[in-house]
C-alpha cells in the first residue's frame, strides 16, 4: 500500500504540452500551485511529464480518506521520504495535544532531507474529508517549506477556505478547469500521438468541440474512432458511438455511481434544460435542496459549471449532459421522463419573477430577494396575496376575496377596494402579469409565480402516482419515499406560520392531510417489512406536522414499545395530550386505553 501510495505515476505516450509547462514554472516563483478540474482532465499527466523534465527530486503522495487519520498520514509520508539513519517520528496519542509543534518539526526534518530544488505532491487531495484536521496540517506543514522547496497539490475541487491566506499573500498559484482544457492546436497533437494517420482539419475540430477540451474524452473518442479504422468524416456513426459506448460508461462508473440517490435524480431531471438556474432545479425537481446539489457538483468540478449571480445558473458538459439524458431514458419510468419534458419547456419559456412561501412562514422574493418596504408596510395588498393563496390562487371568485378583506362594504365599494388593492399588488410584485383578473375572478399566474403550497401538491401528486402505477415495485416504492420527503421538507409549518389573524384555508387543510396519509402509510408499509426504526421516523414526521393527531400518536407508541423504548411511550403520549389540550379537548378513550394496555405489558 505504501508503494502505491508514494510511486510517481509513469506517462506513457503524453503530449507536451508546452502552453501548461510554460505556466508551471512561472507558478514555480510561488511556494505552492493547486491544479484542480474534473476527473480524467489530465491533471496527473501534466504534473507528472512536467517533473520528468526538470531537475531535483520529488515526492509524490496519494491521498485517500485514510489520511484523514493523522497517524497513517504521518507514517506513509516518513516511509515515503529520503531514507536516513533515522526515521521521521510518528504521531502518537501525546502528541496531539500539540499537533502544530510536532507538525513543524516533523516537515522541517522531511524538507531538509531533500536537495534544492524539491517538490513535494499531494495527489487526488479531494479524498480529504471537509472537517478533516490534515487540511490545517498541511498549512503549518507550508511555513516550514524552505527557498527552492515546492508543493503542488492536484484535486478535483478548489482550495479549500483554510488556504485563503494564501492566496491573499499570493503564495498559491491556481490552475483551473479551464486553463486545463485542450486547446484546438493540442487536440490535433493528440490525435496525431494515439492515432496516427491523416486526419482532416474538420474531425480535429468537431473533437475539440464535442470534448470540450476534456482529456479524458478525447482519449476514449479517439480510441474507439480508431478501432473503427476511421480518419475522415465527422459525422460519422462511429464517432456517436464512441460517445454513447464508451464515454457513457466512463461517466457511469467514475463519477455517477459514488454518488448519493438525491444527487443521481437531481442530476438526470435537471440535465433536460440545457442550463438551470438554482430555483428552476428546485421546480423541476420538487426537491428543495437541489440547488445546493448543484453547488456541490460545481464545486468539485463534477462536469458542471457556475455562472455567479442573484440565482446562479449551472450548465453541464455537453457529453456529461448527453449521457444524463440517455441514462434518464433508462432509469426514470415513461410518465416521469414525459413530465420532466413538458415542464423543463415551461421553464424554459420563462423564470420565476416571484416566488411565496407561506408554510411555516410568509415571505415573499422578487428576482430572489426578498421585498423591501421603504416607508410603511402595504397591508392591504399583502393581505389580499394571502387571501388568494389561502383559496388556492386559482380562479377564486372576487366575492369571495371581498368577502374576506371588506365584509361590512357594499358591492360597489367592496369592487372599488378590490380593484384598487390589486394594482397595488401588481405595482409591490413589479410584474402585471403575475395576478390575473378575468370573468370576475382572481388568480396568480403559474407562469410566472412559484408558490409553495402548489410545490406540495405537485410533490403528493406524484407520490400518488407511484404507488397507483406499481405498489409491489421497489423503484416506486423509492420514488415515493423520495417525493414524499421532499413535500415533507417543503411543509415547514402551519399556514403563515399559524398566524391567528391568518384567513382560513380548506386548501392546506387537504394538503395537511394528504401528506400525513402518506407519512402514516409509509409507516405502515415499514412495520409491514419489519422496519420498525424507519417507520418511526415516518410517524414522528406525521405528529411534527400535526401534534394531534391521536392515529398517529397510537401508531408511534405501538412501534416504541416493540422497540423497547418504553419511556418514549409515556413521553409521545404525553406531548399528544398537551397538545389537545391547547385545543381545548382531551385523547379519546382508544388512546388511554392503548397506553393503560402498554403500561402493562
Amino acid at each position: 500500500m505504501a508503494l502505491a501510495k508514494t510511486t510517481r505515476p509513469v506517462v506513457t505516450r503524453a503530449v507536451m504540452r508546452s502552453r501548461l509547462l510554460r505556466w508551471l514554472n512561472r507558478a514555480g516563483q510561488r511556494p505552492v500551485t493547486w491544479v484542480c478540474g474534473p476527473p480524467g482532465a489530465g491533471k496527473t499527466t501534466l504534473v507528472a511529464s512536467y517533473l520528468a523534465t526538470r531537475p531535483g527530486r520529488s515526492l509524490w503522495y496519494q491521498m485517500d480518506a485514510g489520511d484523514a487519520d493523522l497517524a497513517t498520514f504521518f507514517l506513509y509520508l516518513g516511509q515515503a521520504a529520503p531514507r536516513r539513519r533515522r526515521p521521521l517520528p510518528l504521531l502518537t496519542p501525546e502528541d496531539q495535544p500539540a499537533l502544530a509543534v510536532f507538525t513543524r518539526r516533523f516537515f522541517r526534518e522531511l524538507f531538509q532531507r531533500f536537495t534544492r530544488p524539491f517538490t513535494v505532491v499531494f495527489d487526488n487531495y479531494q479524498n480529504v474529508p471537509a472537517e478533516a484536521a490534515l487540511h490545517d496540517v498541511l498549512l503549518d506543514a507550508l511555513e516550514e517549506l524552505p527557498a527552492g522547496g515546492r508543493v503542488i497539490v492536484i484535486s478535483r475541487r478548489d482550495p479549500p477556505t483554510l488556504f485563503t491566506r494564501l492566496r491573499a499573500r499570493q503564495n498559491l498559484a491556481l490552475l483551473d478547469a479551464d486553463q486545463l482544457g485542450f486547446t484546438r492546436a493540442e487536440v490535433g497533437a493528440l490525435t496525431r500521438r494515439l492515432a496516427p494517420g491523416r486526419w482532416p482539419r474538420n474531425t480535429v475540430r468537431v473533437l475539440t468541440e464535442q470534448s470540450q477540451g476534456w482529456a479524458a474524452g478525447l482519449v476514449l473518442m479517439l480510441e474507439q474512432l480508431r478501432r473503427h479504422g476511421q480518419t475522415a468524416s465527422t459525422s460519422s456513426p462511429a464517432l456517436g458511438h464512441a460517445t454513447s459506448e464508451v464515454l457513457f460508461g466512463y461517466f457511469a462508473q467514475e463519477l455517477f455511481r459514488h454518488l448519493d440517490q438525491d444527487t443521481q435524480d437531481v442530476l438526470l431531471e435537471t440535465a433536460f434544460l440545457p442550463s438551470v438556474t438554482a430555483s428552476m432545479a428546485v421546480e423541476l425537481t420538487g426537491h428543495p435542496k437541489a440547488g445546493q446539489v448543484l453547488a456541490e457538483l460545481a464545486q468539485s468540478h463534477s462536469f458542471t459549471t457556475r455562472q455567479p449571480g442573484a440565482d446562479p445558473t449551472y450548465q453541464f458538459h455537453t457529453l456529461f449532459r448527453e449521457f444524463l439524458l440517455a441514462h434518464a431514458q433508462t432509469q426514470c419510468p415513461e410518465a416521469r421522463v414525459a413530465e420532466l419534458r413538458r415542464t423543463a419547456v415551461e421553464i424554459k419559456a420563462r423564470p420565476w419573477p416571484i416566488k411565496i412561501f407561506t408554510l411555516g412562514r410568509f415571505d415573499v422574493l422578487r428576482a430572489d430577494q426578498p421585498l423591501r418596504f421603504a416607508g410603511k408596510v402595504p397591508r392591504k395588498p399583502l393581505s389580499l396575496l394571502k387571501a388568494l393563496i389561502a383559496a388556492g390562487g386559482r380562479r377564486v371568485r372576487e366575492q369571495a376575496l371581498t368577502d374576506a378583506l371588506w365584509p361590512g362594504a357594499d358591492g360597489d365599494a367592496a369592487h372599488f377596494a378590490l380593484t384598487t388593492a390589486l394594482h397595488r399588488l401588481r405595482r409591490l410584485l413589479g410584474h402585471d402579469e403575475v395576478v390575473i383578473r378575468q370573468d370576475n375572478e382572481v388568480s396568480l399566474n403559474a407562469k410566472y409565480c412559484w408558490v409553495d403550497i402548489w410545490a406540495v401538491e405537485r410533490l403528493l401528486a406524484r407520490a400518488d402516482a407511484s404507488t397507483f402505477r406499481d405498489p409491489q415495485s421497489d423503484r416506486a416504492w423509492d420514488e415515493r419515499i423520495r417525493w414524499v420527503k421532499q413535500a415533507t421538507e417543503l411543509y415547514r409549518g402551519p399556514f403563515l406560520g399559524g398566524d391567528p389573524d391568518a384567513p382560513t384555508t380548506p386548501v392546506v387543510d387537504r394538503l395537511r392531510r394528504r401528506l400525513l396519509r402518506q407519512l402514516v402509510d409509509l409507516g405502515a408499509r415499514c412495520e409491514e417489512m419489519d422496519q420498525r426504526h424507519e417507520a418511526a421516523h415516518y410517524y414522528e414526521k406525521a405528529l411534527s406536522i400535526d401534534p394531534c393527531a391521536e392515529d398517529v400518536c397510537r401508531c408511534l407508541m405501538i412501534t416504541y414499545h416493540a422497540l423497547g423504548r418504553r419511556t418514549e411511550v409515556i413521553g409521545i403520549y404525553r406531548a399528544c395530550r398537551d397538545a389537545l389540550a391547547a385545543r381545548g379537548t382531551a385523547p379519546s378513550g382508544d388512546t388511554e386505553t392503548l397506553l393503560a394496555r402498554l403500561r402493562l405489558d
